[in-house]
């Protein structure tokens, strides 16, 4: 054990937010530690309140830890570790399991975490790069992360986590996250579309592994499209993506757009630029939460300022759970911490889709006793508690 204390020092000396963290087996894997930020810090004209990152089942974490690669699945357990060839032809479900299966909080990676990640990375000006040329960056002339994969022509698909440069982490330096561009697109959790109907898991809360993520959960939310705040934000589904007054996403004059009603339905993959997607009728409340949870451009952004990140989707079929990040696959030059693809089934297995693990800090026990106090049934609370202490970070009911 004194081994590992001194290898878990070594990392915090070079990297201090890099951090050390065993699974229900003992075995370790490296993570990045971020601190909880308002939104008015990663958005313009965001307000006071927490980012939904940080809000899991009424508790403010003050920290989440991110895997810093690409999860590796072993003995169906995901790990985050440099050197490997990233896991690829899983499931969500799977995905799931194989970060529940490490315990203590591990969690498949959110949309809500993923959101926070990448609105930090462009307000911070270091967008990553990544593999999504067939080994390099579109933007790269060459090759320097080790293959892992190979098509049947020998090109490049896969490569080694973190084998690429540090402008492939999300902070231009080895202290950060790497591959949010390329290499695997990333299934996330929490999110998805019915019919083009948008849902969520409130807040953070599909960062709770007990959490029902599975098609038929009575926790999916639709977004009310005329909140006024947090507290009537979601809305129970009508189960057939027709839910009255909810956020749909639309495809108009060939660019997206969340809106109340769809005016061009189809159960079939179209895309167009991140930074074109528009709001139709969503109040101020909603459309910053559409911003918040990098689904929706800010105001005036053009292409460069998302450096020209896709947007995929299907507003058609019964359910598309989110991927996001982008792949290896060929000049991908629309891959990205901002790329977005709602275009697949749960069942999705392909080389090219892997997944990434993640945790929030630990509350203490006074904090989960006032939170079990605060609520009823799971999640049904919107009142956060700040780590020691009771904490409303919404403003009052």
């Amino acid at each position: 054990m004194a081994n590992f204390d001194l290898t878990g020092l070594a990392l915090s000396m070079v990297c201090p937010t890099n951090k050390l963290i065993t699974d229900d087996r003992g075995l370790p894997g490296i993570y990045v530690e971020r601190a909880a930020q308002q939104v008015s810090a990663l958005l313009a004209g965001g307000d006071s309140s927490i980012h939904p990152a940080f809000l899991i089942n009424g508790i403010q974490h003050d920290k989440i830890a991110i895997g810093k690669f690409q999860a590796k699945t072993h003995s169906n357990r995901a790990y985050s570790l440099p050197g490997e060839d990233p896991t690829a032809y899983i499931t969500f479900d799977a995905s799931v399991q194989a970060c529940k299966n490490k315990g203590d909080g591990h969690h498949l990676i959110t949309a809500a975490e993923w959101a926070f990640l990448a609105l930090l990375a462009k307000k911070n000006g270091t967008m990553p790069k990544g593999n999504n040329n067939y080994g390099k960056d579109a933007s790269e002339t060459l090759r320097i992360a080790i293959p892992t994969m190979k098509d049947n022509n020998g090109a490049t698909c896969r490569v080694a986590t973190g084998t690429g440069p540090v402008t492939w982490s999300d902070t231009g330096d080895i202290s950060g996250i790497y591959d949010l561009n390329g290499n695997v697109w990333e299934w996330v959790s929490g999110m998805r579309l019915v019919k083009g109907e948008l849902q969520v898991i409130p807040y953070n809360n599909a960062a709770d592994p007990e959490c029902d993520t599975s098609a038929a959960s009575t926790q999916w939310r639709a977004i009310n499209a005329a909140a006024t705040n947090y507290n009537d934000l979601f809305i129970a589904p009508n189960g057939q993506g027709t839910t009255a007054g909810s956020v749909k996403l639309d495809f108009v004059s060939s660019h997206w757009q969340w809106a109340v009603t769809i005016t061009s339905q189809s159960d079939s993959s179209r895309n167009a630029l991140f930074a074109s997607t528009t709001a139709l009728g969503l109040s101020d409340f909603t459309k910053k939460y559409m911003q918040a949870m990098a689904l929706l451009p800010e105001d005036g952004a053009t292409a460069d300022d998302y450096a020209g990140d896709n947007f995929w989707g299907n507003n058609g079929a019964d359910e598309r759970l989110t991927l996001r990040g982008g792949s290896y696959w060929g000049n991908d030059a629309g891959a990205g911490v901002f790329a977005l693809d709602f275009n697949d089934p749960r069942g999705l297995s392909n080389s090219h889709v892997g997944f990434r693990a993640a945790l929030p800090s630990k509350p203490d026990t006074q904090s989960l006793r006032a939170v079990r106090q605060c609520r009823g049934d799971k999640g049904a609370c919107f009142h956060a508690v700040q780590i020691g202490k009771k904490q409303n970070p919404h403003g009052s009911r």
